[in-house]
């Protein structure tokens, strides 16, 4: 675990706290840029939330099934009065003359000429705002792997419960006249690590009695087969199997994605997770371990189900072991 104190801070890269109440800010080491990123430090809903954990699940995670994540490390801020832990994030700026543009700014450019645009998130608005964009800067990029890295970034935020991709934490990185998407980031709150233990008792007691309905999946991301009542966007499981749909339509016509997400399938997460609880050099609280699990194995049983009910075991090749229900 890397210590920083004070004297670390580089007082022109200060980031705004904004609601979350987590401390956050850039800093050098050995001549590299880092995002220090602190777990949320406000007590109304109970102890400290964990969003170190889920940054740090996310990035090893990503590393073992072949995804493009930014890299982090566990990390701890202190001060004479306090400390917090948290993660340092390694920039994905790895040139001088390189930036980034994020999607909601592809998305204004584009709205500026054509008009407000519907279903913003998914991915084929998303393809077709940025090759708009690229080709009106003289840009050049690779259409086809971009592409099939927001599919499996869309299958990943899916099954991580990856609530927070919104427009701003999707970017696209320019190096000259190339134009690429940069790596995924801003994941702590995936998979519960984002909220309290009460939260996480919670959905521990609705996995378990079998009616938790939760955040499957807030932003959508694929165009759905049909058109989705906005009045029970969050909340039904008519997205999840809408979503599901997509997915083997998906995968049937990128045979990357659907090697991604058999691989994804196969994740161990419980014994990541407290693989991680050790590098953190700190106790992870039991809940926010089952929590996580059952998530997860929430997703993926419900996904197996679809497939089995379909009678469409064969997609994945191989018939999956049966999983215990937790």
């Amino acid at each position: 675990m890397v210590v920083i104190t004070e004297k670390d801070k580089k007082k022109s890269r200060q980031e705004y706290r904004g609601s979350w109440y987590c401390e956050k800010f850039w800093l050098k080491i050995n001549g590299v840029d880092y995002l220090f990123k602190g777990n949320d430090d406000s007590t109304f809903f109970g102890p400290s939330k964990r969003t170190d954990l889920g940054e740090m699940f996310y990035s090893v995670l990503s590393q073992k099934i072949n995804f493009d994540c930014v890299k982090t490390k566990f990390a701890k801020y202190t001060t004479r009065n306090s400390s917090n832990n948290g993660v340092l994030v390694k920039t994905f700026l790895t040139k001088p003359n390189m930036y980034s543009v994020n999607y909601f700014e592809l998305a204004q450019f584009y709205e500026t000429i054509f008009g407000e645009i519907k279903e913003i998130l998914c991915v084929q608005n998303c393809l077709k705002i940025f090759e708009f964009y690229a080709n009106k800067h003289n840009l050049k990029y690779n259409f086809n792997k971009i592409k099939t890295e927001l599919y499996c970034r869309t299958v990943l935020d899916f099954f991580l419960a990856q609530t927070d991709r919104h427009t701003q934490n999707i970017e696209f990185l320019i190096d000259g006249d190339t134009i690429s998407l940069a790596p995924s980031f801003d994941n702590g709150r995936c998979l519960s690590f984002g909220n309290s233990a009460f939260e996480n008792k919670e959905i521990i007691k609705q996995i378990k009695n079998n009616n938790y309905q939760g955040e499957h999946f807030k932003k959508l991301y694929f165009k759905q087969e049909k058109p989705i009542d906005r009045n029970v966007y969050y909340t039904t499981k008519s997205i999840e199997r809408e979503f599901f749909k997509t997915i083997v339509k998906v995968c049937e016509e990128e045979p990357e994605v659907k090697s991604f997400l058999k691989n994804l399938l196969k994740i161990d997460v419980e014994k990541e997770i407290k693989m991680l609880g050790v590098d953190c050099e700190e106790k992870v609280e039991k809940h926010m371990i089952l929590s996580s699990v059952l998530m997860f194995n929430d997703k993926r049983n419900a996904f197996l189900t679809f497939l089995q009910r379909r009678q469409n075991m064969d997609f994945l090749r191989e018939k999956p072991k049966e999983l215990e229900k937790n």
